[in-house]
């Protein structure tokens, strides 16, 4: 929802994101959230109004040609280690913040919609866990491999937090979708949790019940913008096996 680009201040390469009118209203509040999380391993805010923001210039490749080369495992151990950086914030959370309960909004309202067993059953467990959320923390809200960058500077730094405040095993579940040229299988999603567990003491049945319900969240977000939602139900079917 905004449009990006590469300039130069001085000599020096930064990024300036200019909003559109869309995404003045869906994501320029993610600003107050990359405000908190500034010296969490998150990009560095340089400047911001109402019409965008200027962001550090990251100099290095995504974690996804890392996974791709076939270093999956490694990758999902920097993944977590950013996010346990970010979830260290123990600062003052940003006013009027977005909750699970509004995150899963369009799961929600797809299951009371529809006769459809993914999304009602999906909606159920989603009920179950907001209600029984432990250890609250500011999300990132959107960290996959695409979304954490190299910095010869400050070393892996995650970019385009969202508006979010949850359990923090949620953060983990959107690693289960990804990287998106990959095909998930039932044995990598089992390496994630066991890697995701070991790192950072996640309750597994808690991390694989996010992991499958942040699947069915994927794909009614992809039927509202009339993209396939093909991948992320079979993911999270995958998932909801080993629960």
């Amino acid at each position: 929802m905004a449009s990006v680009f590469k300039v130069e201040v001085g000599s020096i390469a930064q990024i300036l994101k200019i909003w559109t009118e869309q995404g003045r209203v869906s994501e320029a509040h993610s600003t107050e959230t990359l405000k908190a999380l500034q010296g969490h391993s998150v990009v560095k805010l340089l400047q911001h109004d109402e019409s965008g923001i200027l962001l550090e210039y990251l100099d290095g490749s995504s974690l996804k040609s890392v996974a791709l080369q076939g270093q999956d495992e490694f990758a999902t151990k920097i993944l977590c280690k950013v996010l346990q950086s970010i979830h260290s914030y123990d600062g003052k959370i940003p006013p009027k913040i977005w909750t699970l309960e509004r995150n899963f909004t369009s799961l929600f309202i797809r299951a009371s919609r529809f006769k459809e067993d993914f999304f009602n059953e999906a909606a159920k467990c989603a009920r179950l866990l907001i209600e029984s959320e432990q250890n609250r923390k500011l999300l990132h809200g959107d960290l996959h491999h695409e979304n954490v960058l190299y910095s010869t500077t400050h070393g892996w730094t995650a970019i385009d937090p969202k508006f979010l405040f949850g359990e923090w095993t949620y953060d983990y579940a959107n690693i289960f979708l990804n990287p998106l040229d990959l095909e998930i299988s039932t044995k990598m999603i089992w390496n994630y949790a066991n890697i995701i567990c070991e790192l950072t003491g996640a309750d597994r049945k808690r991390l694989l019940t996010f992991g499958y319900v942040h699947c069915a969240l994927s794909a009614a977000w992809s039927i509202e913008d009339k993209v396939c939602p093909q991948r992320a139900q079979k993911i999270g079917s995958l998932i909801k096996d080993l629960i």
